[in-house]
């Protein structure tokens, strides 16, 4: 904790200023001073410079402090302002964004057939959930951070591929729950023993995840998949959402299903 008038110096980054315009606003036009690479600072008065370098943070993204900060800072500059809306569902397609270069793209038919095997869960458990494909594109381009937290803040699930399209943003979806039954449910696809080629063995954001409360799931991808082409057994999605919508630590709905549609972010 540091007094509230110190400074922090960034470097400029337009990803940074419009992450930092979504947590906090007032910190950002306040706090944050903007240097560019190989900018010179020199600190005059009685004042001091503390520099944050590597060795000087944890090893592990995720452990065992450093999101308690953020899930902190979170919860005070955004209460939850959505808990009234419409919860979502979202499926994270990687197949059509322009912001993906590493493969792990679900094979397009097989892809449909997940959703519809999704869709048919919702409608057996009676989710209420409004189900979203969202791919992080908006008007043929990237979309902009706001729209993302705006969505990911709604999110009772998050279902699809390890990438940056969930692991950028998890953090948006709610830093605390009331009841475990309320932590947004996550499931996770990610290489295994008979598909390691498609990237590596086990690779997931498990190290970021696990100090965020989400109740987190995996599914491997089978022996079929390539680096970019990639596929998951139907029957093993199904346990899955059995497990997460069916089992003994799910929230159960008695309400009429409601009708569930398909919309791209």
């Amino acid at each position: 904790v540091v007094p509230k008038t110190t400074k922090f110096l960034l470097v400029e980054a337009e990803i940074t200023r419009n992450v930092l315009s979504v947590v906090d606003r007032h910190f950002l036009e306040t706090r944050v001073v903007w240097i560019r690479s190989r900018d010179a600072v020199e600190v005059t008065g009685s004042g001091t410079l503390t520099v944050a370098v590597t060795r000087s943070l944890p090893a592990n993204n995720g452990c065992c402090r450093l999101f308690d900060f953020l899930r902190q800072w979170m919860a005070a500059t955004h209460p939850d302002t959505h808990r009234d809306e419409q919860r979502t569902i979202i499926y994270y397609s990687r197949s059509a964004s322009s912001d993906v270069f590493h493969g792990r793209i679900l094979d397009k038919e097989h892809e449909k057939d997940v959703l519809q095997h999704i869709r048919r869960k919702m409608k057996q458990y009676n989710r209420p959930e409004r189900l979203i494909e969202f791919t992080g594109q908006w008007e043929g381009g990237t979309m902009d951070v706001m729209n993302q937290f705006a969505i990911f803040r709604t999110a009772s699930a998050i279902i699809g591929p390890h990438g940056s399209g969930i692991g950028g943003n998890f953090v948006w979806t709610l830093p605390y729950a009331d009841k475990c039954e309320d932590r947004v449910q996550l499931l996770e696809f990610i290489p295994g023993p008979d598909s390691a080629i498609v990237q590596s063995l086990y690779a997931s954001y498990y190290v970021n995840w696990r100090k965020w409360p989400l109740d987190y799931n995996v599914l491997l991808y089978t022996k079929k998949s390539t680096h970019m082409n990639t596929f998951i057994d139907l029957d093993a999605l199904d346990s899955a959402l059995d497990y997460m919508w069916g089992g003994p630590f799910s929230k159960k709905f008695d309400i009429p299903s409601a009708s569930t549609t398909m919309s791209e972010a």
